[in-house]
């Protein structure tokens, strides 16, 4: 899977940024400053996980109004990956 430097979700521009440690986080999605911060020591199966899962952040913010728990972004994310990855 590549990851791209750029992403857009409804008519927002997300620039994707590879970051030393963030703190406890493996990413972070920010809706107001249109990034997303991926922890740049991951491993490339655990990057591309976290990628998918600040993808649907984003897009329950930008299409959503943020109604997903956390919880939610991460069940719906490992299966997204997973079939992503079998395709």
């Amino acid at each position: 899977m590549i990851i791209p430097d750029t992403v857009k979700v409804g008519g927002y521009v997300y620039k994707v940024i590879r970051d030393k440690k963030l703190a406890k986080l493996n990413g972070e999605a920010n809706h107001e400053k249109l990034t997303i911060h991926l922890d740049k020591g991951l491993l490339k199966q655990v990057e591309e996980g976290t990628f998918i899962h600040e993808i649907l952040h984003v897009v329950d913010s930008v299409f959503n109004n943020n109604s997903l728990t956390e919880a939610q972004v991460e069940r719906l994310s490992e299966g997204l990956y997973q079939v992503i990855k079998e395709l």
